[in-house]
Formats: structure tokens, sequence, C-alpha cells
């Protein structure tokens, strides 16, 4: 049951039904067995139609056009994953990190907690206030090649900290969100590398 509410969620909030699945089945559930394949992909499924009814037929995000021209770009893809698979790790570092810190040092009582946690946040959105919800108008705009390296850089580690700050201090959040914001800025600063090597190196 919590496999296929996972996966209707996933599939109606970001109309993603195929990511629905596969994040309930590898994540919750770490097993692809045959029955509880039926039961996930028949709630995903549902989710979406519901989804799609209410609030229409279009995309969680909207991505600019692309192509592949050669059979090389393949390999840039799998390369890209790699890299993206050592952000995750970094971010899954930082996040536990914050935590046994924020554990470590915390010796007042703990209703004054998220109070010195919610200062801490609000000074990190002084600094950066795009670190404010759960970004995805920002996601969406640095997708869209709204920003530069430097830029997209200070976005993914903000996020990082935010996130593993938020959670550090006991307050309610996960981690499918924010992943998605630091997978998109780690990707558009990739391809801003890839597309644009000079204007990246006179950057």
């Amino acid at each position: 049951l919590v496999a296929c509410g996972a996966a209707g969620g996933i599939a109606a909030t970001f109309n993603a039904p195929l990511a629905g699945v596969f994040f309930a089945m590898e994540l919750i559930l770490r097993d692809f067995a045959a029955q509880a394949f039926g039961m996930v992909v028949l709630s995903s499924v549902t989710a979406s139609v519901i989804g799609r009814a209410a609030f229409g037929d279009t995309s969680f995000l909207h991505l600019p056009s692309f192509t592949v021209l050669h059979g090389i770009d393949y390999l840039l893809f799998a390369g890209l994953g790699l890299l993206a698979g050592v952000v995750g790790v970094a971010f899954t570092r930082v996040l536990y990190f914050i935590e046994d810190v924020c554990d470590r040092i915390w010796h007042w009582p703990e209703w004054l907690r998220p109070a010195v946690g919610g200062i801490a946040l609000g000074l990190l959105l002084l600094v950066l206030p795009e670190m404010y919800g759960v970004g995805y108008p920002v996601l969406s705009r640095g997708a869209a090649g709204h920003y530069a390296i430097p830029f997209l850089a200070a976005l993914l580690v903000g996020k990082m900290i935010a996130t593993s700050l938020t959670i550090g201090i006991g307050g309610s959040g996960g981690v499918f969100a924010p992943s998605l914001f630091i997978g998109a800025m780690f990707g558009e600063a990739r391809h801003h590398v890839v597309q644009h090597p000079a204007v990246c190196a006179a950057e």
C-alpha cells in the first residue's frame, strides 16, 4: 500500500506514471516481483489519469527541444549519468553531515531548535532567495538556460545546504524534489560546458 501510494503521488504530481512505478518498485519495495508490479502500475496509472483530468495533460517541466545528431551523443548521456551519480552521493554526504552536526552541537531545549534553524535558513535565503519553497519556477528557468554556470553552481550547493538544514533541525521535508532541482542545475551546467566550451572558459 505504501508503494502504491508513493507511485500514485509521483505519477499525479509530475505527470509521470512510469517514473512513479519505478520510484516505488526500486526505492520503496526494492523488489520487482510480478504481483507487486501489477498493483503499483494500476495505482500509478489511475493517479495519472485523475491528475490529468484535474490539471490537464501538461508536463511537469517544459524542456527545450533537442535532437541526437551522432551516436557518440549517447556516450555523453552516459557520462552525464555517471557525473550526476557523483553529485547525488555528494548530496547524501552533505545531508548526513549537517544532520549529525545539528544533533552533536545542540544542547538546548528542543522547542528552541526550529527557531534557531529558521534563523539560519533565513540568513541563507537573504543570500540566495531562489532557495525559498520547492523551487519549481527556478528549476524551470534554469532548465530553459536563463542562468550562467556560476549561478547554477550556487543554486546546486544552496539547495543541498537548505534541504540539509531543514531536515537537520527537525523540519518537515523530503529529498525527492530537491534531488530533481539539484540534478536539473547540474545537467544545465553540463549543457553549457558541452555546447559552449569557449564561453565557459571565458567565464
